[in-house]
């Protein structure tokens, strides 16, 4: 029986993956909404931490130039099994409703490797949209049949910049993890990329000069909305990945195949990355990360090993396969 519900875990996740991989394109099962699906509340949240200058309280680590690398840019084969994609996602886009194109070839245009980081006021700003946008979606809410705790339950505790884009962490009442990325657009629409949500964890706090690894995911490849019409993007996948950070943890680095080193933000206990990739094979596998430590020291970890076991509890379950998690 456990090795019954082990695989069908195990053709679910993969299932899940395969939708998440396929996300954007039309012709799959996703989630679109205008944005006036957003209300002037969480919009505004948006306006204001795109115009909040970035806080200085909150940490980031320049990426370091790798020996070798041009531009500071580490390539590392793929090695190792792959890492787990989404612990439960739904991909899906809310696109501007006025009709007017993507202002640039590139759904990712702005994006940057070092993050700015936003204060607490913004931060908070940024939590109501996400919860909004969760809320919108629906997603999240519609698991509260199963015990899961619901959008208006979850509180930010980091957001960073990369450009026009805007990326949220949010934790629930129980150490559950849930995410959203939203963009500004110039003329005043708001687009999401997706977001995750995770279940909850079976261990105790991390250590003080550790970090864990809750998410290593990827959201696409992406699309943009034309007049209302779904079009094929450029191709890009959204890779992203965070976890827990201790105390004595002041940076932290990811290390990359497709972008090189990517400067992740570290900041009331959690640190994030995420970077656009081309292709349709996400970026996360076999990914390693650097932390800087207060007193200096710094250590290279792989973060497959480090990935937060979760579980059952609070994931829905499938008739006549039980609970479904990324427990393997």
């Amino acid at each position: 029986m456990m090795r019954r519900r082990r695989d069908q875990r195990s053709s679910r996740r993969d299932l899940t993956c395969e939708t998440v991989l396929r996300g954007m394109d039309s012709a799959t099962a996703r989630h679109t909404h205008s944005e006036a699906d957003l209300n002037d509340a969480a919009r505004a949240a948006l306006e204001h931490i795109v115009a909040t200058p970035p806080d200085q309280g909150a940490t980031t680590t320049p990426p370091p130039r790798a020996q070798g690398a041009p531009g500071g840019g580490a390539r590392r084969p793929l090695r190792g099994r792959r890492a787990l994609l989404l612990a439960s996602a739904t991909a899906l886009v809310v696109a501007g409703g006025v009709g007017v194109p993507l202002a640039t070839s590139s759904a990712y245009a702005g994006w940057r490797q070092s993050p700015q980081p936003v204060d607490a006021e913004g931060t908070a700003a940024a939590g109501d949209a996400c919860r909004e946008y969760w809320s919108r979606v629906g997603s999240m809410d519609d698991m509260r049949d199963y015990g899961y705790a619901s959008a208006k339950d979850f509180h930010a505790v980091l957001s960073e910049r990369r450009g026009p884009f805007t990326f949220t962490v949010m934790r629930g009442p129980q150490g559950q993890f849930a995410d959203c990325l939203l963009q500004t657009r110039w003329w005043g629409g708001l687009e999401s990329g997706g977001g995750t949500m995770t279940g909850t964890p079976t261990t105790g706090p991390v250590a003080a000069d550790r970090i864990d690894t809750a998410i290593s995911g990827a959201v696409g490849p992406s699309t943009r909305s034309i007049f209302g019409i779904d079009l094929p993007g450029d191709g890009q996948i959204r890779n992203y990945t965070y976890g827990r950070a201790g105390s004595d943890v002041t940076g932290v680095v990811v290390h990359t195949t497709t972008r090189g080193d990517i400067a992740a933000s570290v900041q009331n206990g959690v640190w994030v990355a995420w970077w656009p990739s081309p292709g349709e094979r996400p970026d996360i596998e076999a990914l390693t990360a650097t932390t800087t430590l207060r007193d200096g020291r710094t250590e290279q970890l792989p973060l497959d090993e480090l990935r937060i076991p979760w579980s059952d509890a609070g994931w829905p379950e499938i008739p006549g396969e039980g609970p479904t998690s990324p427990a393997s």
